[in-house]
């Protein structure tokens, strides 16, 4: 479908599966990944060069617009050292074969239909989905991941607005308030236990309805005949916004999620 001859795609394939089965030998098991000990691995760059000496984490941080970072917490130094390890084992034309392919999958979701009906076919096999999404759903969604406050925006003019918000606020302080004064009527709680214990209360940040701050998206070029060029420049913004964070303090008025997204169900 992307211009490959059968033979080259069945060699394609199969490099991509040597490659998918070399990982999983150096990826941590599902108890391993909830050891926040076995997770926590801070290196030097100069440490974690010389683990992996074959990769050059100085081309690959100018790459990803890093700057002026001293260290880094890697999740499982034994993945990267099998990486730096394959770089030598593989051949680069393997590789550019996997690259392609994770370059096609992605895409494949927001590309012509033939596309999006392959990219289904594809991971009803891994997941035993039976139908495809409803395409408004689908687009839904994307707008959600990609513009997520705009559309959060949307949703408070019409249904959730300042009034709304503040009728919310007041139960909310008002349990906070009662809790702070059950803790100090507790007889089996020293004094210096009361008082960590109101201070982490009021370290609580109360998120009601929607944030304060709405992020700005006005430097995002959406094009009405560019789906996946809207896709792709709006990641580029969302992840710009992510490193422009990188070494300063927490905001912790930030919201984690967006408006529309649904978290829990009664």
């Amino acid at each position: 479908m992307t211009g490959s001859s059968e033979s080259e795609a069945k060699g394609k394939s199969a490099a991509l599966l040597n490659i998918e089965t070399k990982l999983p030998g150096a990826e941590l098991s599902r108890t391993q990944m909830r050891d926040v000990n076995k997770t926590y691995n801070k290196f030097s760059w100069d440490g974690l060069t010389a683990i992996t000496p074959d990769i050059d984490w100085k081309e690959l941080l100018s790459k990803l617009m890093i700057y002026n970072t001293d260290s880094v917490v890697v999740q499982n130094p034994a993945f990267e050292k099998t990486i730096d390890s394959m770089l030598h084992n593989v051949s680069l034309s393997d590789w550019k074969a996997y690259m392609q392919w994770h370059v096609i999958n992605a895409a494949a979701p927001d590309l012509s239909e033939p596309f999006v009906a392959e990219n289904f076919k594809f991971n009803q096999v891994l997941t035993g989905q039976k139908e495809m999404t409803p395409r408004w759903e689908r687009v839904s969604h994307q707008i959600d991941n990609s513009l997520g406050d705009l559309l959060g925006e949307l949703y408070v003019e019409k249904y959730f607005n300042a009034a709304s918000k503040k009728r919310m606020l007041e139960p909310v302080n008002n349990l906070q308030q009662t809790f702070g004064e059950r803790i100090k009527r507790l007889d089996w709680m020293s004094e210096a236990t009361k008082q960590k214990a109101l201070h982490k209360l009021a370290a609580i940040a109360i998120k009601i309805g929607y944030t304060e701050k709405w992020r700005d998206y006005s430097s995002v070029v959406i094009k009405k005949d560019d789906f996946l060029g809207n896709k792709r420049r709006s990641a580029i913004w969302a992840y710009q916004d992510m490193i422009g964070r990188l070494g300063k303090p927490v905001d912790k008025t930030r919201w984690s999620m967006t408006l529309p997204t649904v978290n829990a169900l009664l």
